[in-house]
C-alpha cells in the first residue's frame, strides 16, 4: 500500500488508510402542480470526499526535538488547507485523483513521543485529512 500524497508532498508516515466518497450527483427535483413524481433535472455529476487517516512521525536526538519537528511537519501539512491549491491526490493504491483540494487536517488527539532505545526519540501523532476532489 502506498503513501498517499497531495501535490507530491506525503500526507502521513504511515498506516494509511482512505475512504473514497460516491460522485456527488447534481440535480434540480421538483413536483408538478397535479402530477405524481417528481421533475428531475439531471446537472452532471460533481467532485467526490476523499478522507485519509494515518500515523505522522518524526524522529530525533531528544523527545524534545522529536516533538518539535513533528509539530513542524503538521503545521507545514495544515499549510495544504489554503483553499487555492488545487492539485492531484494519489491514493493508497497508487491511482491518481485529478483536481483536489485538502480541506482540513487535523490531529486525532495528543502526540507521543517514545525512546526507541539507540538514543533516538520518535514523536508520533494519528491524523485525518479531508480533500474534496472538484470534478471526476
Amino acid at each position: 500500500m502506498a503513501i498517499p500524497t497531495f501535490a507530491g508532498t506525503a500526507l502521513v508516515s504511515g498506516a494509511a488508510q482512505e475512504v473514497l466518497g460516491p460522485p456527488e450527483v447534481r440535480v434540480h427535483l421538483e413536483t408538478m402542480p397535479g402530477v405524481d413524481g417528481l421533475y428531475v433535472q439531471g446537472h452532471g455529476v460533481g467532485g467526490r470526499k476523499i478522507v485519509v487517516t494515518g500515523v505522522l512521525a518524526e524522529t530525533n536526538a531528544t523527545a524534545a526535538l522529536a516533538h518539535e519537528d513533528l509539530k513542524t511537519v503538521l503545521r507545514r501539512k495544515q499549510a495544504l488547507c489554503d483553499g487555492r491549491t488545487v492539485a492531484d491526490y494519489v491514493g493508497t493504491d497508487g491511482r491518481t485523483y485529478a483536481n483536489t483540494l485538502v480541506i482540513d487536517y487535523q490531529p486525532q488527539g495528543p502526540s507521543h513521543v517514545e525512546d526507541n532505545g539507540d538514543g533516538t526519540f520518535t514523536a508520533r501523532a494519528f491524523v485525518k485529512t479531508t480533500l474534496q476532489q472538484l470534478a471526476d
